[in-house]
């Protein structure tokens, strides 16, 4: 936890902050070669999504990609996501 992040939860009192509903916040973590296709699946459900290339510094090489969606998008993203990854039978 950073030093700013302790700070403000010692200043909220304990309430929830109300966020943007149209901040980029973090969905998932998906290999570089997958993460075009999430990104489409996602804007055909008509969820707005970017990706950002994650550069590992160990290997030297962007290896993955971090999808983000908007705050007020992403428990449909989420549910996007895990029904596709669910097995079909």
């Amino acid at each position: 936890m950073g030093v700013r992040r302790w700070f403000f939860d010692l200043l909220s009192r304990g309430e929830d902050p109300e966020g943007d509903p149209a901040e980029l916040v973090d969905l998932d973590t998906v290999p570089l070669a997958v993460g075009p296709m999430t990104i489409a699946r996602l804007e055909d459900a008509g969820i707005t999504a970017t990706g950002i290339e994650s550069f590992n510094i160990a290997t030297n090489v962007r290896s993955h990609m971090r999808i983000m969606v908007r705050r007020d998008q992403f428990t449909a993203a989420a549910e996007l996501l895990r029904s596709s990854d669910e097995p079909t039978t």
